[in-house]
């Protein structure tokens, strides 16, 4: 039977459930040298349970913000017009926004990243305005 993790959103991680427990028997709780693949793969499968929630929630929290600040601009006929969306790369949204627009959309864009969802921990967004990419950082 496999351990199956769920995030926020609804989606599932399953992991086989011998990858994660130990065979206690076998190590008597410890490992030992010839176990030295065993504990990767335990150690793997550890990371996989530990990570999978807030990653994945975090990764769909970006995906629904960017489909309300779609749908919120092309609504006021802005999207593809004034604003573009460039990328997503890994927590960041890269967007292209006339000049003269900046200091109106910025504000929206922000309110909708850290209200995407309602959780009992505020979310901030931290946004720039930066002549080009490489400039960013």
């Amino acid at each position: 039977k496999n351990l199956t993790i769920t995030e926020l959103f609804g989606r599932k991680r399953r992991i086989p459930r011998e990858l994660v427990w130990l065979d206690k028997e076998k190590t008597r709780g410890r490992w030992t040298s010839e176990d030295s693949k065993s504990r990767g793969v335990y150690k793997n499968a550890l990371n996989m349970h530990t990570n999978f929630v807030p990653q994945s929630s975090a990764c769909n929290m970006m995906l629904l913000a960017l489909s309300r600040i779609r749908e919120h601009f092309i609504s006021t006929g802005g999207w593809l017009n004034s604003v573009f969306s460039l990328a997503m790369i890994h927590d960041e949204i890269l967007f292209e926004i006339e000049k003269e627009k900046t200091q109106e959309y910025l504000p929206i864009i922000q309110d909708m990243l850290e209200n995407v969802v309602r959780l009992t921990v505020p979310v901030r967004a931290s946004v720039k305005i930066v002549e080009n990419w490489a400039k960013a950082k």
